[in-house]
Parts: structure tokens; C-alpha cells; sequence
């Protein structure tokens, strides 16, 4: 694969994502690639874009639906369930911090993920209260929907920081088997 440079170039790597055969080693190559940012192109772009993200979320959350009714509350199935969507948030935000995609529609994109997040994250948690356990809140909440964007950090080296420009230290987890 050579980097994109065309319109033609991004929208074939957007279709590419839009049938899931874009993969991670791929990323080399879409960060070199060049992104003609004129008045008339920027908004075929964004739309593109937008279209792109909105397909593959919507299949991540069918998918998501899916694989929650088919765990019958099997924990490791619930657990298996989310890594892949968060996985494929976390896909989506590396996507949006790529070198060539103007810092507008960066912040864009990444709103349209931490959106998406939130509400699948907020409904989950409002279905696990009926359970009485406390088993299924407590798995969503330690396998939240929301950790993508430090996953994708973690990939791409970068160090997070509060809203003061201080560094962030990860947290411990601790797995009690």
C-alpha cells in the first residue's frame, strides 16, 4: 500500500475501514500519506469521514448488541464482548490522530467516538442495575467502553495529561482471580 494522496486514495482507505479490511499495519503508510485541505475538497472529506465512522459504529454496535444477547450473562462472553468494542474505538480514535488529518476534523471525529462511548457506556450501565448481583455493573465498570482513548494512547506512545499539562500516571490494576 502506498501512502494516500488523492481524494480517490483516502476514499478507497475509507471504504477499506468501511469493510474492515483496513488493518493496523496499514497505519504506516495513511500517516504519511498527504490530505489536500482546500474549500471544496474539505468538505467531501469531512463527509466521507463522517459516513465511514457512522457505518463502522453502527456496525460495532450491532455487534456489541449481538454478542451481549448471545453471553447469556456468561461473564468471560460479556468481558470478550466489550474488548472488541472498545478495540474498535480505540481503532477509530488512532484513525482520527493521524498525521495528515486537519486538527478540526480530528477533534470532530474524536467527538463522534467519545459520543458513542458514553451512551453505549451510560445504557449498559442502566440494564445492569435490574441485576441484583451487582455482578454485571460491576464487570461494564471495570471493562468501561470509555478506557479507549488511553489504549489508543498506549499505542501511540503518547502521554496523557490533565487539563493543566500535567502527566497523567496510569493506574494500577489489580485482578483478583
Amino acid at each position: 500500500m502506498k501512502p494516500p494522496e488523492t481524494y480517490l486514495d483516502w476514499s478507497n482507505c475509507l471504504d477499506r475501514l468501511m469493510d474492515n479490511s483496513l488493518k493496523e499495519s496499514d497505519f504506516q503508510y495513511l500517516d504519511r500519506g498527504k490530505l489536500e485541505w482546500s474549500k471544496g475538497s474539505a468538505e467531501r472529506f469531512a463527509a466521507r469521514f463522517n459516513e465511514a465512522y457512522d457505518h463502522v459504529l453502527k456496525q460495532c454496535a450491532d455487534r456489541l448488541q449481538k454478542n451481549l444477547s448471545l453471553s447469556a450473562n456468561r461473564e468471560h462472553e460479556i468481558v470478550n464482548a466489550l474488548t472488541s468494542t472498545r478495540r474498535t474505538l480505540t481503532f477509530l480514535f488512532r484513525i482520527s490522530l493521524l498525521k495528515p488529518i486537519p486538527q478540526d476534523l480530528s477533534k470532530h471525529l474524536q467527538s463522534i467516538i467519545e459520543t458513542y462511548a458514553k451512551r453505549s457506556q451510560s445504557s449498559l450501565e442502566q440494564s445492569a442495575k435490574s441485576d441484583r448481583s451487582g455482578r454485571l455493573a460491576s464487570l461494564l465498570r471495570n471493562n468501561s467502553l470509555l478506557n479507549f482513548n488511553r489504549e489508543a494512547s498506549e499505542i501511540t506512545g503518547d502521554i496523557p495529561t490533565d487539563k493543566n499539562g500535567n502527566t497523567i500516571k496510569p493506574q494500577r490494576r489489580i485482578i483478583l482471580s
